[in-house]
């Protein structure tokens, strides 16, 4: 891709979008795959080889950040780390908050089929899209191969595919144009979550999550907004 303009536009990013959704994006919009894009971005070591190693779609700590952002006129690992930031930063530095994020790519059906995936549909504590409220679904549509959601793999595979070849799930846009979208939270819970003011992460620093059990809890957003509240 260095031997020709990268077809972008940064309207084409949407608050909470994922580094996965921006990724599959670029591989559409340019017709490029997952391989040509850790050799156009990956960071190369003193011989000028690529790590070959699966790269960071949560951190892009893998990528060169200076070129990507260069390149898109938009600063997405900044973007990653402010969106991730709202969702999980109010629980203590000290605390392993890992399981707080799914490693296998979840996600909303209505979402998808416009080219969009957030970091919300990642977000453990969550089961419906906080956009639609539908379901949130797991899986290849084709084959039922759950996709990894963290990495960036080195296979030669193409937008919005499975290892199969197959859409992931089916795709309604007809242009790059609709993937400006005007998504609204619907879920108040969410919402009250997103507006808790980050300084309560200071109460919390003595209170004991087992998150792993947390996760699984059901009304786990309600629980910890109510131990915040008696916490005030």
């Amino acid at each position: 891709m260095k031997t020709q303009v990268l077809t972008w536009n940064p309207a084409w990013i949407n608050p909470f979008e994922s580094g996965w959704s921006i990724f599959e994006k670029i591989k559409y919009s340019n017709v490029v795959t997952s391989l040509d894009l850790v050799n156009e971005f990956g960071i190369r070591n003193a011989s000028g080889e690529i790590n070959r190693q699966s790269h960071s779609l949560f951190t892009l700590n893998e990528f060169d950040h200076e070129y990507l952002t260069q390149s898109l006129g938009f600063n997405v690992p900044e973007h990653l780390k402010s969106y991730i930031f709202k969702m999980i930063g109010i629980f203590p530095k000290n605390l392993n908050t890992k399981c707080l994020i799914r490693s296998e790519l979840t996600y909303c059906v209505d979402c998808l089929s416009m080219g969009y995936h957030s970091l919300l549909h990642q977000f453990s504590l969550l089961h419906k899209c906080p956009f639609h409220l539908n379901d949130l679904m797991r899986g290849c549509n084709n084959c039922g191969y759950k996709l990894d959601f963290r990495t960036l793999k080195h296979r030669n595979i193409g937008a919005f595919q499975c290892k199969c070849s197959k859409p992931i799930n089916p795709l309604k846009f007809t242009s790059e144009s609709q993937w400006s979208l005007d998504l609204s939270i619907k879920d108040e819970l969410l919402l009250n979550w997103l507006e808790v003011d980050l300084t309560n992460s200071i109460k919390l620093k003595n209170t004991y999550f087992d998150l792993p059990i947390l996760i699984n809890r059901p009304n786990a957003l309600l629980f910890l907004l109510n131990s915040i509240k008696s916490l005030a």
